[in-house]
């Protein structure tokens, strides 16, 4: 497992997901287990989220936009709400992207990807 220090949190993937540097903001892409790429946002209250960065639409590599906040397909224009589970804003994409289990360990500070 690796650890990084982001700020006052420490981030601990048991899956590597993103620099840590990047994770103050938003992350990924980067290779889940199935191979397929990955976000992880922080949200304005403070809380991670992760996302499949796969489109839903025709499998393009999503990124997040800081300034509208949202996670966009540069392929055709969809866009997701990183905050309401990744429901569809607008464009093409047809469902969410597939949301990923975090664990949040408050009394370390890890941040890490639940595998089963």
């Amino acid at each position: 497992m690796k650890r990084w220090r982001v700020g006052a949190v420490t981030i601990a993937l048991l899956v590597l997901i993103a620099e840590a540097t990047a994770l103050s903001l938003a992350t990924g892409p980067a290779p889940l287990p199935a191979g397929d790429p990955g976000i992880v946002i922080a949200l304005a209250d403070g809380s991670f989220v992760a996302y499949d960065a796969t489109c839903t639409h025709e499998g393009c590599r999503v990124s997040y936009d800081r300034a509208s906040a949202v996670i966009f397909c540069p392929c055709h224009g969809a866009e997701f709400d990183p905050a309401n589970h990744a429901a569809v804003l607008s464009g093409p994409a047809p469902t969410a992207l597939l949301e990923l289990p975090l664990v949040v360990n408050t009394q370390d500070g890890t941040i890490a990807l639940a595998i089963s």
